[in-house]
């Protein structure tokens, strides 16, 4: 798990702090989006090897996201 790109998606800054803080004990890299639309460029720019997303978020939601994700990277 040393060194997986982890991508949390959340608007809530304290659910992105709690598990930034829980990953972090595993020495994975952790990037932060804070609504859909920055899940996806995330995704783009990044590729994660795991998604951590909620579903209720301003601009785009978790599933409106994870569908434009898939499009183009149909093994997230």
């Amino acid at each position: 798990m040393k060194d997986s790109r982890i991508l949390i998606a959340d608007d809530d800054e304290f659910n992105r702090l709690l598990l930034k803080s829980i990953l972090m004990k595993y020495k994975v890299i952790v990037t932060e989006a804070i609504n859909g639309n920055d899940a996806v460029r995330s995704v783009k720019n990044q590729s994660p090897d795991l998604i951590i997303m909620d579903i209720k978020m301003p601009e785009k939601n978790g599933i409106e996201a994870t569908e434009e994700i898939r499009k183009y990277d149909r093994k997230i």
